[in-house]
């Protein structure tokens, strides 16, 4: 009952309908050019890293925005179809090794804006659902304060509950400017927000 549900809300949901209409991969295509929108994170000649980038809505509409001007980046677990301009690392973002490849593909150009709408597997137990986003929400602001330029933006998917005070809270030494959102793209019901912090002025010592 649950999955025909889920497929009955899909099929009358605008967005997932425009996403397939219009080649844009997924209805997260929306949610980032809502926020880009109202908050200008996007611009040409920068570059930007995409964390758990497949199926490619946010790498594809990043892009299109930066033009040839920029570079981006984009790694995920699953293989993602290719999309001209866009450099794809497949592996767990979280891996030395596989940031260490990623650190070889930037070759020191200054990164200007990390986003991740990286979501857990669902196992159906809040508890567990919620410690697994904030642990990879934790995991991508550190990979974001390694790859960072100075005064960089960092955008990361949340969803409300526990631990999410604490990681708002946390994020305040790293970046000046914080804001929550909540995108009309996201469904009502769903606890997901979006995390935009800007003014990174964290310096590592072994940048």
């Amino acid at each position: 009952m649950a999955n025909n549900h889920w497929r009955k809300s899909q099929s009358q949901d605008p967005f997932v309908n425009s996403a397939h209409q219009e080649s844009f991969r997924s209805r997260s295509h929306f949610k980032l050019k809502e926020i880009d929108k109202k908050y200008n994170i996007i611009k040409k000649n920068i570059n930007c890293i995409d964390l758990g980038s497949f199926p490619g809505g946010w790498s594809l509409y990043a892009n299109k925005v930066i033009g040839n001007t920029g570079k981006v980046f984009s790694i995920d677990i699953k293989e993602m179809v290719s999309i001209p301009g866009v450099t794809f690392i497949q592996g767990d973002f979280s891996d030395n090794q596989v940031c260490q490849k990623l650190a070889s593909q930037v070759n020191n150009l200054p990164i200007n804006l990390v986003m991740s709408d990286i979501a857990p597997n669902i196992t159906g137990n809040s508890l567990v659902d919620q410690s697994r986003s904030i642990y990879l929400a934790e995991q991508a602001l550190k990979f974001s304060t390694f790859f960072l330029e100075y005064g960089g933006v960092f955008l990361v998917k949340l969803f409300q509950g526990d631990g999410f005070e604490n990681y708002i809270n946390g994020i305040n030494e790293f970046f000046g400017k914080i804001k929550i959102i909540k995108p009309k793209a996201s469904r009502k019901e769903s606890r997901e927000v979006f995390l935009l912090a800007k003014s990174f002025n964290f310096v590592r010592s072994d940048k």
